[in-house]
């Protein structure tokens, strides 16, 4: 299952289109960490109207949890204040 990719407002005249290339998996990876929180940065190519482009985006991993009712792992939309060293570690390293 793929997440959809946010739209942002252009700001230029020249219209951006994606590229038929890309890279399969990150660029590089940080983690995970012991509550299983990771960063990772993905590389892709755009078409411009003056040629290719490269640019990269960040995506910080989760921290997860063992839900005792079901037995299931989850994602954490909030991190603890003991993850944050973790996810600077990871973000200054990228």
């Amino acid at each position: 299952m793929s997440t959809p990719k946010r739209g942002r407002p252009s700001t230029s005249t020249n219209p951006v289109r994606p590229s038929a290339s890309h890279q399969h998996g990150p660029e590089k990876k940080f983690g995970p960490f012991g509550s299983g929180i990771a960063v990772a940065i993905w590389v892709n190519t755009i078409t411009t109207d003056t040629g290719p482009r490269k640019v990269r985006s960040i995506t910080l991993s989760p921290r997860r949890y063992l839900d005792r009712q079901s037995g299931e792992w989850r994602d954490s939309a909030s991190y603890w204040p003991g993850d944050l060293p973790a996810l600077i570690f990871a973000l200054t390293k990228s």
